[in-house]
């Protein structure tokens, strides 16, 4: 889910706005050392974001939970967006699971932007995940 910074979600994500992915997932056994990642694939590019913290690894338990992607600002260019998750562990080769245009983002922009970038982030696991 796409949702802005009070927590609506919106029709599309602008360029130099915040704007938060919420993950939601459902774990059948507890693993460790996980990575989420996020792919925004466009009509001309492949721009990726891999979410982790550092060294640390990311503990997934039994059940339903969520991750939380900050894009603050958001820095996609104009167009529309299909997105990919996948879930892996760290050094792994092969993803755990991978969900094919899961979701489609439009991105619209106040400003004249050509190109492409990567976008910085921030991740958590939001209090009110199960």
């Amino acid at each position: 889910r796409f949702l802005d910074t009070e927590g609506r979600e919106p029709d599309f994500g602008v360029t130099g706005s915040p704007l938060r992915v919420r993950l939601e997932y459902t774990a059948q056994d507890k693993l460790d050392a996980v990575r989420f990642e996020l792919l925004f694939i466009g009509s001309d590019t492949h721009w990726k974001t891999t979410v982790h913290n550092g060294d640390n690894r990311l503990t997934v338990h039994p059940g339903k939970g969520a991750i939380e992607f900050l894009c603050d600002p958001l820095a996609l260019c104009p167009d529309v967006y299909q997105i990919d998750a996948t879930v892996d562990r760290f050094g792994a080769e092969d993803p755990l699971d991978w969900l094919v245009g899961c979701q489609t983002l439009p991105v619209q922009s106040p400003y004249a932007v050509k190109g492409c970038f990567q976008q910085p982030f921030t991740w958590s696991v939001p209090p009110d995940a199960p």
